[in-house]
């Protein structure tokens, strides 16, 4: 990891621990729901879903409220833009991902010794769980990135992105059609890849800009 990412890092798990209480109510809030969509979808399924709500869920918390209450603070730090999105990149994911394993581990006690029920997973699942981390930090990335060159303007676009890339999700694996999801993340990284490398070249040239203002 980049040592310049640590500092907001550090910065952003302590403003985080103001909020000890939230993190818990959410995933006592999902471990109730993601029980009730047990009894319309697979486990499988419903254990690939964890991240990906998780992920959208602290992603629109993290670029939304910090991008509007703390912008004159983050712009102050002695670091680039471009480093303090892909910290909060890494903090998103890693937070996302720690709820995610205990929410799967209650789930997985439900499931397996109140209900008494088998585990099965696919090979396709254990695929979806490797792709599934890099996909979230390149998308995650590139949404940053598109939120903070929108500024304030029109914010709700990237949203609403969001929210129709997690309905795809949940269509193709209701359908189980797991291979296709895998398939459509793999191509889009590309795209993602080059939309990252275009919003980066714009915030290297503003930085240029202001440098010889």
């Amino acid at each position: 990891m980049n040592p310049k990412l640590h500092p907001l890092l550090w910065k952003e798990l302590k403003r985080q621990k103001k909020s000890k209480i939230t993190p818990i109510i959410q995933v006592i809030a999902y471990c109730y729901f993601y029980i009730y969509l047990k009894s319309i979808f697979s486990i499988e399924i419903v254990l690939s879903l964890i991240p990906l709500m998780y992920v959208l869920a602290i992603q629109t918390d993290v670029f939304h409220y910090d991008f509007t209450n703390y912008i004159e603070s983050l712009l102050s730090l002695p670091i680039e833009i471009i480093n303090i999105i892909k910290s909060k990149c890494i903090f998103i994911l890693l937070k996302a991902y720690v709820q995610s394993i205990i929410t799967t581990l209650i789930l997985l006690i439900y499931h397996v010794f109140i209900e008494k029920k088998d585990m099965v997973f696919s090979v396709k699942t254990f695929l979806l769980i490797i792709v599934l981390p890099i996909w979230q930090y390149y998308f995650s990335y590139f949404i940053g990135l598109v939120i903070w060159n929108l500024k304030s303007k029109i914010r709700i676009i990237p949203y609403l992105f969001q929210i129709i890339i997690l309905l795809t999700c949940i269509l193709l694996l209701s359908k189980n059609m797991v291979n296709i999801l895998i398939l459509i993340m793999l191509g889009l990284l590309l795209p993602i890849s080059i939309g990252i490398k275009k919003l980066t070249e714009t915030l290297s040239k503003e930085r240029i800009l202001k440098r010889s203002i």
